[in-house]
């Protein structure tokens, strides 16, 4: 934040503020959700190869800053992946 604060003055940043307040940065929400989802994806990656043989996984979603969190089971979510790649395997 002192970064930040020592190139960008106040007035800049409120009007940073009201410009996405106002909606004029929604073109860049799709751009942003894929970086969101990528970086998650590296940090669940990394997080995971480091963690404890007896913890629990890290899920994309412990890593995102943007997107919501799903209120699902991970077993449900691997039977919908398992059941999707299944249907494209006889259907494809």
């Amino acid at each position: 934040m002192a970064e930040l604060l020592a190139t960008v003055d106040s007035d800049e940043l409120t009007e940073w503020l009201a410009a996405w307040r106002m909606g004029l940065m929604d073109d860049w929400k799709p751009v942003r959700d894929v970086i969101d989802y990528a970086s998650a994806g590296i940090c669940a990656t990394i997080a995971n190869v480091n963690r404890g043989a007896d913890s629990q996984p890290y899920s994309l979603f412990d890593f995102t800053l943007f997107a919501e969190k799903p209120e699902r089971d991970p077993a449900d979510l691997e039977a919908e992946i398992d059941a999707a790649f299944s249907e494209r395997s006889v259907n494809g």
